[in-house]
């Protein structure tokens, strides 16, 4: 569904962009106060204990290597590089819809931002079983490895 929707985008113009605007904005923060009402507490405590480290140093390891291919390497603008880290580091667009007004991003920054992250996640749902198979990861490793990288 995403790629028609890409696809109708590009190839007839965006249809009703002024409400776009305002609706997609409003509907990423609802939702991302939905998802939190969503979870429970306990297991969330539970399984946070089991991988805490490990998922600090993806965190951090994350920010830092989307900082230097950003920043550095394709010499991305400020914000959208830590826009496109976070989110990719965190958990996609939620991510990029919490940080995007502390840093006081554009919209354009935030649309650049969420669709990278879209299309790496819509990749990676492709590409990462075939990974998994081809470096022989027990259901467990993968399911880790691809819990990790995958968010949305």
């Amino acid at each position: 569904m995403l790629f028609v929707g890409l696809a109708y985008a590009v190839l007839c113009g965006q249809a009703y962009p002024k409400f776009n605007k305002m609706a997609s904005k409003k509907l990423l923060q609802y939702a991302v106060v939905g998802l939190g009402f969503g979870m429970d507490l306990h297991e969330s405590l539970a399984s946070g204990k089991e991988g805490m480290m490990f998922t600090v140093i993806s965190v951090f390891g994350t920010l830092l290597v989307g900082w230097l291919v950003g920043r550095v390497l394709l010499k991305v603008d400020k914000n959208t590089s830590y826009l496109i880290s976070s989110g990719t580091a965190i958990c996609g667009g939620s991510a990029i819809a919490a940080v995007g007004p502390t840093i006081k991003a554009k919209d354009s920054e935030m649309s650049v931002a969420l669709a990278t992250v879209f299309m790496l996640n819509a990749v990676a749902l492709f590409l990462f079983p075939l990974l998994g198979h081809w470096l022989n990861l027990s259901q467990q490793e993968f399911g880790m490895w691809a819990a990790i990288a995958i968010h949305d």
